[in-house]
């Protein structure tokens, strides 16, 4: 167990955390998708706002939303923007 001192205090995020969030709106990611989130939720923060569901819930459909574009933009993009 992580000892922390007790002048500080710390909140951390998991990707168990992550991985249940996306339960709780309909999404499903796996272990890897879900450090890719807490990653880019990490590199975005802002202090004044800190980190909580809502800025958690924008990271996986960000996810979602970048993996959807890239099946998208694949070789068959020519052929579904042609029909």
């Amino acid at each position: 167990m992580l000892k922390i001192p007790m002048n500080l205090s710390a909140f951390m995020w998991v990707v168990e955390d992550v991985i249940g969030q996306a339960k709780e709106i309909g999404k499903k990611i796996n272990k890897k998708e879900a450090q890719q989130v807490l990653e880019d939720v990490e590199r975005k923060f802002n202090s004044e706002f800190g980190i909580s569901w809502e800025t958690i819930n924008r990271g996986i459909e960000e996810l979602i939303n970048n993996k959807n574009k890239k099946i998208i933009s694949g070789p068959l993009k020519s052929i579904l923007f042609s029909l």
